[in-house]
């Protein structure tokens, strides 16, 4: 399970929580009495104001390995739960259901409280097939008006001998409801036999003005898409050995 979403421990609500630097688990997405933002992971959060703010983004691409962080709570409701973490090593996996480590939507409803961050998926398997869906996606955020952050997606990383599962199936989108959408997570698809893999960035239509920051110790990937308005932070030098897919929305640049 994730990282806790605010609550209600004095009258401006509380922060949902999230990592630091050290991996320790501090205070992350704020909230207040009327305003609570989302939390982030792989994705950016929404802010619920410009003075109450998201946690900042963490965690490389290539490993999914942390918990999701909480949304902002208030006086009255929660703040949504960051998504889980699922590890799964196996030589077969057939997925005809659902992985699924997707953050919480806030609560409540005459008050606004930030949703979670999507968590982490790690697959290290030989053949992955199955018309099933997996996803670390951001929670909704809750509001009667538009104070209110939704989650940033989470990050999913999957290394495989073969696969069939359609990639669409896969889905590390952002937080979109009542109140403000968050950014995409990342998707990291690399074959055993290859040295390098492919980067996808894709909010699953959901227009968003976040960016998904780089944060990765690769030095080279296979291939780059960002799609369906995923919007992808320019970060440090990085070799790109095959195509750059850029279309339905997506954009590479500076927030």
């Amino acid at each position: 399970k994730g990282l806790l979403g605010g609550h209600n421990i004095t009258y401006y609500g509380g922060p949902g929580e999230t990592y630091d630097a050290n991996d320790s688990i501090v205070a992350g997405a704020l909230g207040s009495e009327r305003r609570c933002a989302g939390g982030s992971y792989g994705g950016r959060g929404a802010d619920a104001s410009v003075s109450v703010v998201s946690n900042s983004p963490y965690g490389l691409l290539e490993e999914p390995r942390h918990l999701g962080s909480g949304g902002g709570g208030n006086l009255y409701f929660l703040g949504g739960n960051g998504g889980g973490r699922i590890t799964i090593i196996a030589s077969t996996l057939n997925v005809n259901g659902t992985i699924r480590a997707n953050g919480g939507s806030g609560s409540g409803g005459f008050d606004p409280s930030g949703g979670g961050s999507g968590g982490a998926i790690l697959l290290t398997v030989g053949n992955l097939f199955g018309t099933g869906n997996i996803e670390a996606i951001g929670g909704a955020g809750n509001a009667y008006t538009y104070y209110s952050g939704s989650g940033g997606g989470g990050r999913i990383a999957i290394f495989y001998d073969s696969m069939s599962l359609p990639i669409q199936n896969i889905s590390a989108r952002g937080g979109s409801g009542s109140g403000a959408s968050a950014s995409a997570g990342t998707v990291y698809l690399k074959a055993n036999t290859e040295s390098v893999g492919d980067v996808i960035i894709d909010n699953g239509n959901i227009n968003c003005p976040l960016y998904t920051p780089w944060l990765s110790e690769l030095s080279m990937i296979k291939k780059f898409i960002i799609t369906r308005n995923g919007k992808l932070e320019v970060g440090p030098d990085i070799d790109i050995v095959g195509a750059i897919l850029i279309n339905i929305g997506g954009k590479i640049g500076r927030p």
